[in-house]
């Protein structure tokens, strides 16, 4: 009775350290999920049905797993926020950590900026979304003095106004971003400029709620406009792990392939090659 009664102890032992040993294997390989530090990517505007993100975060969080060394990160994307709350938050860094958005100069005072251009020059690259009458005016455009002649839609604080205030655009400023679609739709301006990488989508998106909007057909503008990633000052670390991982993907031929894969259509779709360039000098 007693080799029994020893036999099934030792085999209960056994079963239990089987299913300890289960665990901790379990633990081991789960354990940069739990230990990863979350990274709060702000999203591109304060309205909820602003896609533009998608590319940005993607990057961000490959150029992260490329860089891993002593750290794991887990990028999620903020609510919907405007820009300029956005930025006082990025500069005190408690809740929000990373923003990409087009070149400012002051910003280079109060946040980290990773010099390296995320999108290309795309954003620099503006066709139009306009009201589908208007297509027969901007056929007939041919110099930049008869564009700046007309009314433009613009964000009140983006970074491409000012360039285009300083070069005598009319500029007619909202600071929602859904209101200036709305606005366009009112004809309270003739166009709305937008980069080759946004225009798409947000056509898509907004023409069953304004089934008078259409991309125009004939006109790109072209100005300076780099993105960045711009980083909070309370995590210099993150800052130097997204310039590592972004050199990586760049090294590795990652970011040519996400870039492509989400560009490359781009030029056909819009036919770019056949039309009028119209170039704002910075």
């Amino acid at each position: 009775m007693l080799w029994r009664y020893l036999d099934k102890k030792s085999m209960f032992i056994n079963r239990l350290t089987k299913r300890v040993l289960i665990l901790l294997v379990c633990l081991v390989c789960s354990w940069p999920v739990y230990c990863a530090e979350k990274v709060i990517l702000i999203s591109p505007s304060d309205s909820p049905n602003d896609a533009r993100g998608e590319y940005a975060f993607t990057l961000l969080q490959k150029a992260l797993n490329a860089s891993q060394l002593n750290q794991n990160y887990q990028v999620e994307l903020s609510q919907p926020i405007n820009e300029a709350r956005a930025y006082k938050q990025l500069t005190q860094g408690r809740s929000l950590h990373v923003m990409w958005a087009a070149y400012r100069a002051h910003w280079q005072q109060q946040l980290n900026q990773i010099n390296k251009p995320i999108l290309k020059g795309l954003l620099g690259q503006r066709v139009f979304l306009i009201n589908q009458q208007e297509q027969v005016r901007f056929n007939q455009i041919n110099h930049l003095h008869q564009l700046k002649a007309l009314n433009l839609g613009t964000g009140h604080i983006w970074s491409i106004t000012p360039i285009l205030k300083r070069h005598g655009f009319n500029l007619v400023t909202s600071s929602s971003y859904d209101g200036l679609f709305a606005m366009l739709s009112k004809q309270r301006f003739d166009y709305f400029p937008r980069g080759i990488n946004e225009v798409i989508a947000e056509y898509r998106y907004r023409k069953p709620q304004y089934p008078n909007l259409t991309i125009e057909k004939t006109i790109l503008l072209q100005l300076d406009l780099p993105v960045y990633f711009y980083v909070t000052p309370s995590k210099p670390q993150l800052a130097v792990d997204i310039t590592r991982g972004l050199d990586t993907l760049e090294h590795t031929g990652q970011f040519d392939r996400l870039f492509n894969q989400y560009f490359a259509h781009l030029d056909q779709a819009l036919n770019l090659s056949t039309r009028k360039v119209f170039k704002v000098a910075q």
